[in-house]
């Protein structure tokens, strides 16, 4: 607890490539050791693949995949 007041908190600002907060939160806890271009390479592959591999394409079942995806990562 800190001695000087309140501490307030910090907003995360939305992923680069998909707009997302839920992204950037995944990828900030996949990271490694402050590695997070890397964390996100290994996410943005991930996704290319289960896009490649889902045969959908229209946005609303990809930001439903990834939204399942990044929530069951997080808990």
């Amino acid at each position: 607890m800190p001695r000087k007041g309140h501490i307030a908190k910090r907003e995360v600002a939305p992923d680069p490539v998909y707009g997302s907060t839920l992204v950037t939160k995944f990828v900030n806890s996949m990271m490694w050791g402050g590695k997070k271009s890397t964390a996100q390479g290994i996410f943005y592959e991930a996704m290319k693949n289960l896009e490649e591999k889902g045969g959908g394409d229209d946005a609303s079942s990809s930001s439903r995949r990834r939204s399942r995806t990044a929530s069951r990562c997080l808990r």
